[in-house]
């Protein structure tokens, strides 16, 4: 352009020469003064400063040599001379080759490590080359040979590193990470299903006891659905059959609540199911009951016959259908219609005959010539044939039904006709004073208060004149009753959280998420999107990190402590089922959130994740795996009669039965107060006020032919005494009593009277914990100035509802008043760092539980018997201390008075349970450090195990002892849970292999470990257990069965007979002093008889109570024989 303005004469575009000559001179004297900046102040350019900054972080290499070589004169100036002035932005420089090596591409926290590393090692290599390079007019080296060459090397190396791992990463189209499940393995059998997968796959997934739960609440063809068993077929065709034939006993209707049959209804399908699951998945199914089974026994003789027709004809017809005919044709003198021998098929059937006879292909005869036109035959010698010939007889009988129900599904589903409305009163016919109800299927709703008619006609009058109104109410109220949780929170999508910056804008990834939080582990649902278009998974994870910060600020306690000592794993959309947006699941300690409805739901499943783990790390007894503080703590109330309605109750009784009866009848009723599921509702209400009395029929046949005879009870508030049952003093006291102070409040509120009119799930103390949790936390929020829909989403109501409707979380004045409840309750957990994470506790173990000595006393009456204890008290074998110290003393002065002096003595780093004295032959147990539920226990370890070993039983205690020894070194290396505790035991007490007495304490902690075990069970198999176990124990003893044999159990079994057979011996007598002398004597002519004084010990017991018996008696002692001279000198 200036060449053309030059040609064509343009002067006015370029200036002077003056100008020019100016202009040049002005520009080399800024380079001149650049320049001399340069040498004279290098320390402030930016290179050397970059240098300065980052050559320290690589160990390797000493960064100083590169600082010294910019110290000489002129190289800075040559190093821009050489290579602009892009060297005078480093930083830019340095994050240009960042984006170069990621590429686009996202980086975990090991990537951003490397990938700085290399970035700075080929900044440093590229500076000390071009430092390498320089020209300088001095002959100075300003770095040594060999710097840059290993510079050069690290570089390398870096960069392989980096480039490795980035290719190790999995990544989306877009770039960004792929977020795969990360922690532990959460074991998850529903993983891994896709949109592919056959119906068999599409079981459901519950923990156990959860499928009885769909079962009861949702129809069988909704939890386990013919198709899935009709896909099964492909592959298992006998299983399919056999499946098929139990599901068709179940039919399609539950039977009635509470019945016999309706509780074999639910074992018979969960069993079924599992089994099911079994075939699929090829994991074994848990354990069922017996009379689970009942169906498949029917099933047994028809599932393989069941099993070559084709599926599609199954819904046709059922088990009653299908008949062997040989043994038709054999018990009622019947032969095949075309005169050949039916026991010349190897494979035989008798289907369901055609609507025209003469349509069957083979059907029967009697032995006079008639057709059974109702019975149709399939026969065959091969499976093929047989199969062939069954499908040419059914398509022609089922010929018609085929159509209709292909008819059927195409036309659209009929909607169900809407159940009339039934009005009815409850309340007081004498005074004619009735609450209207409403009633439509199975669900009540009550729509008026108390109102007084003047009759039973006026009252059904009103009831008709007002029909359309009072309908109209229990539709509005049958809606409302019908919401779900995730209807009454806010709708969706959730708003935009406010509060601090948890992640400082950056995207949550599984290192910051563990290294913040440390759960167990984190899952993603097949289904749960990520990638450019559906980060559902990115957005999930960031969301719930945002949401568990908030949640660890709001409740004062280490991020850490969310994951509940790391134990806790989280999911996201892998097992959700039915309608639930959340749920929990106790057996294997995880959260999940479904994709679509999970969020809101954090705080709620959280505080269950709470509830189970405080229960099952601080109760002492071993708790089944769905217990929850919130059952444990509450102070469950029973309903006891008062004298006066006893008395009253009494006197009507006697009115009516005969004279033996009305003296048991109060007793009886208030037995009813406890079991009665509908009168303890009923009971619940008139305690709240609800109600102003409970009124029910006591029913008695005295006789099996006698008529039933019937009094009415009525009960009102002065009637009763409550009294309240918990399980205080397993924990630590002061949280275990903030507990149920927060449970009693809960329970008091008006949000607990609502949800009495709904069923058990929506007042169960567990559910309305964590829904009163969800309330606390938003208060909470609200005053941090937090909003987190994701963590609760306004979860209570500063409006009062009262008793009316059915809002299921709190309100009004009770918000308030649990919230603090909440705050004290937190306030009084504890934290402590672990190896695994941050745990939440209560009671420390070196905290004493403080049990009353009465209350262990109760148990071992309970367990030992009233004589029994009697008697080891009496015969001073046993003493029940209150305290070590009590304990201790008593020891003491006893050892004192025989010895004159007393060698006991207590460890002081931990609680002692129990001892036993050898001098005194005496155990004691201490009731601070017990509970009902491990005295029995421990009393089977001190007495059955150590005080049996002696006395007389100590040869059949010996026996014991080698026996339980050899169970717990081969339980030990199978690693079986119940020995690991044993030998966690004996560590705490610091018995190691060397102590003298390591072989009996490894017995008694035996024996003590595994009545707690069998202590835990249900009371049934309980029963069955120590069935079996005496049995096995009673066919050792008489050498029918070999004594490796026996059990753990068999172990505290032959403790427990030891105990009662030492509380049948008399009382020890202590021998004079001359009886002893006596003794002595007799006990040196032994030493020619044994080698060694410790094999006479059973013969010196012998002589001892020989000896005891003639002095109670008043008999002289035996003298020893003298031993001759020859005898004592070899002695």
């Amino acid at each position: 352009m200036s060449l053309i303005a030059e040609q064509l004469g343009f002067d006015f575009f370029f200036a002077s020469e003056v100008q020019r000559t100016e202009d040049t001179a002005k520009t080399e004297k800024i380079h001149e003064e650049n320049n001399q900046r340069i040498n004279d102040d290098f320390s402030t350019h930016p290179i050397y400063q970059w240098v300065k900054q980052n050559a320290p972080a690589v160990k390797e290499i000493d960064g100083e040599k590169i600082l010294k070589a910019f110290e000489i004169p002129g190289l800075l100036k040559q190093l821009e001379t050489e290579n602009g002035n892009s060297l005078r932005q480093p930083e830019q420089l340095y994050e240009a080759k960042r984006k170069t090596y990621q590429n686009g591409k996202s980086l975990d926290g090991e990537g951003e490590r490397l990938l700085e590393q290399a970035a700075r090692l080929s900044m440093l290599s590229e500076i000390v080359h071009f430092v390498g390079f320089v020209k300088l007019p001095t002959s100075e080296l300003s770095l040594p040979n060999d710097y840059a060459s290993k510079l050069f090397n690290l570089s390398y190396e870096a960069d392989t590193a980096f480039f490795n791992h980035r290719d190790t990463l999995k990544h989306n189209k877009d770039g960004s990470l792929k977020l795969e499940d990360f922690g532990e393995d959460l074991n998850n059998t529903r993983k891994g299903r896709g949109a592919g997968k056959s119906a068999d796959q599409e079981l459901p997934y519950d923990p156990a006891g959860d499928l009885e739960k769909r079962l009861a609440s949702n129809s069988l063809e909704k939890v386990w659905p013919k198709e899935s068993i009709i896909e099964l077929h492909k592959k298992n065709p006998k299983a399919a059959a056999c499946l098929w034939l139990v599901r068709e006993s179940l039919g399609e209707r539950r039977p009635k609540k509470g019945s016999y049959p309706y509780r074999s209804y639910l074992k018979t399908a969960a069993a079924a199911i599992n089994l099911h699951r079994q075939v699929v998945t090829g994991k074994l199914a848990p354990e069922a009951e017996t009379e689970a089974f009942d169906s498949f026994y029917n099933a047994r003789d028809k599932y393989e016959t069941f099993s070559h027709i084709n599926p599609k004809y199954w819904r046709f017809f059922n088990s009653s259908h299908l008949n062997d005919a040989k043994d038709v044709c054999k018990w009622n003198r019947l032969n095949l219609s075309d005169g050949t021998d039916i026991n010349s098929f190897k494979f035989q059937c008798i289907l369901p005959g055609a609507t025209n006879p003469e349509d069957n292909l083979l059907s029967l005869k009697t032995h006079k010539g008639v057709v059974l036109d109702y019975y149709a035959v399939a026969v065959g010698n091969t499976a093929e044939e047989f199969e062939k010939n069954i499908e040419k007889q059914l398509s022609v009988t089922f010929a018609d039904w085929e159509k209709t129900a292909d008819k059927a599904s195409q036309g659209k589903p009929k909607s169900k006709p809407e159940l009339p409305i039934q009005l009815f009163g409850r309340g007081r016919r004498d005074t004619n004073t009735y609450e209207i109800y409403g009633k439509q299927g199975s669900i009540e709703l009550q729509l008026t208060e108390q109102i007084s008619f003047e009759s039973d006609e006026a009252f059904w009058s009103y009831c008709k004149n007002h029909r359309v109104e009072l309908e109209s109410k229990y539709r509005e109220l049958r809606t409302e009753y019908s919401k779900t949780e995730k209807d009454w929170r806010n709708g969706s999508p959730i708003r935009e959280r406010i509060g601090p910056d948890w992640r400082n804008g950056k995207d949550a990834t599984p290192d910051m998420f563990m290294n913040t939080f440390g759960f167990r582990g984190v899952e993603f649902g097949n289904w749960v999107k990520q990638g450019k278009n559906g980060r559902e998974r990115q957005w999930m994870l960031n969301n719930a990190y945002d949401a568990l910060y908030d949640l660890s600020k709001i409740l004062s306690i280490p991020p850490k402590a969310v994951a509940l000592d790391g134990e806790l794993g989280l999911c996201f959309g892998s097992r959700g089922f039915g309608s639930a947006s959340a749920h929990y699941e106790p057996e294997n300690r995880i959260i999940n959130l479904t994709k679509t409805k999970g969020y809101s739901s954090l705080a709620h499943e959280w505080f269950h994740a709470l509830d189970h783990y405080i229960a099952r790390t601080n109760y002492e007894t071993k708790l089944q795996q769905k217990s929850f503080m919130s059952d444990l703590a509450d102070s469950r109330i029973d309903y006891f009669l008062s004298e006066t309605a006893k008395k009253r109750i009494t006197e009507k009784a006697a009115k009516v039965f005969a004279a033996d009866a009305p003296q048991s009848a109060a007793t009886e009723i208030e037995f009813m107060l406890k079991t009665d599921a509908k009168i303890r509702r009923e009971l619940e209400q008139l305690n709240c006020g609800e109600r102003s009395s409970v009124d029910f029929e006591f029913k008695r046949k005295e006789r099996s032919n006698w008529p039933e005879r019937v009094i009415p009870v009525s009960l009102r508030n002065s009637d009763l005494i409550l009294r309240e049952r918990g399980d205080n003093g397993v924990v630590r006291e002061v949280l275990h009593d903030a507990w149920a102070d927060t449970i009693n409040s809960i329970r008091n509120s008006d949000m607990h009277r609502r949800m009495l009119r709904k069923n058990d799930y929506w007042h169960s103390k567990i559910e309305e914990a964590a829904r009163s949790f969800e309330a606390f936390v938003s208060v909470r929020s609200k005053e941090m100035n937090v909003r987190n829909d994701f963590l609760t989403n306004d979860t209570f109501s500063e409006k009062t509802f009262g008793n009316a409707g059915f809002y299921p979380y709190l309100d009004g004045k009770d918000v308030q008043t649990v919230a603090s409840k909440f705050e004290r309750l937190f306030k009084v957990l504890k934290t402590r760092e672990t190896e695994k994470g941050i745990a939440l506790y209560s009671k420390s173990k070196s905290e004493p539980i403080f049990t009353k000595k009465s209350d262990i006393r109760d148990a071992l009456v309970e367990a030992f018997g009233k004589e029994g204890l009697i008697s080891l008290v009496d015969s001073d074998r046993f003493y029940l201390a209150q305290t070590e110290k009590e304990a201790l003393s008593a020891a003491m002065v006893e050892q004192k008075a025989k010895c004159g002096m007393s060698s006991i003595s207590l460890p002081q780093d931990h609680h002692v349970l129990g001892f036993h004295d050898p001098v005194n032959h005496k155990t004691y147990l201490i009731a601070d450090n017990l509970t009902r539920e491990s005295a029995c226990a421990v009393m089977l370890h001190e007495i059955g195990v150590h005080m049996a070993n002696d006395s007389e039983l100590r040869d059949q205690t010996q026996n014991l002892i080698k026996t339980a020894v050899s169970l717990y070194e081969a339980g030990l290396k199978k690693g079986e849970p119940l020995m690991k505790r044993v030998s966690e035991r004996l560590q705490e007490s610091k018995i190691s292999p060397h102590h003298v007495d390591y072989k009996e304490e490894v017995c008694g902690y035996l024996v003590e470990e595994a009545a707690k075990q069998h202590s835990t069970a249900p009371a049934v198999i309980r029963l069955f257990n120590e069935f079996k176990s005496t049995v096995n124990v009673w066919l050792v003893k008489h050498g029918v069965r070999d004594s490796s044999k026996l059990t753990s159990l068999d172990i505290a079994t032959i403790a427990k007979a030891n105990v009662k057979e030492l509380a049948k011996l008399p009382k020890q007598y202590e021998l004079s002093k001359k009886g002893k002398e006596v003794l002595a004597e007799h006990v040196k002519t032994l030493s020619t008889k044994y080698s060694k004084i410790s094999d006479a010990d059973a013969e010196i017991r012998s002589l001892y109570k020989r000896f005891s018996e003639l002095e109670q008696a008043g008999k002289p002692l035996p003298q020893a024989p003298k031993l001759s001279k020859n005898k004592e000198h070899e002695r």
